[in-house]
């Protein structure tokens, strides 16, 4: 399944830009990356609702740039075995 992002939101703090992004669901390998395009983030994750059958999650990704998140395809970098 293809992950992507339903929704975004900014939230700027001390001239810090987060966005929490609501996506349509999330793996069930443990991650600390994304990658979103060509660029990868450290995230964590905000929290998981359960509407029907279905879970949304929301993760938070804080960045210098402006971006445009919404629709694109979202990838879960997963932790390497040590």
């Amino acid at each position: 399944m293809d992950i992507k992002i339903l929704e975004q939101y900014k939230l700027v703090l001390n001239n810090k830009k987060s966005y929490i992004l609501v996506l349509n669901a999330l793996p069930n390998y443990r991650s600390e990356k994304v990658q979103i395009g060509n660029d990868i983030f450290d995230f964590f994750l905000v929290y998981r609702e359960k509407i029907q059958l279905t879970i949304d999650y929301s993760i938070s990704i804080t960045t210098e740039k402006e971006y445009q998140f919404e629709g694109k395809n979202i990838y879960f970098i997963p932790l390497e075995d040590k």
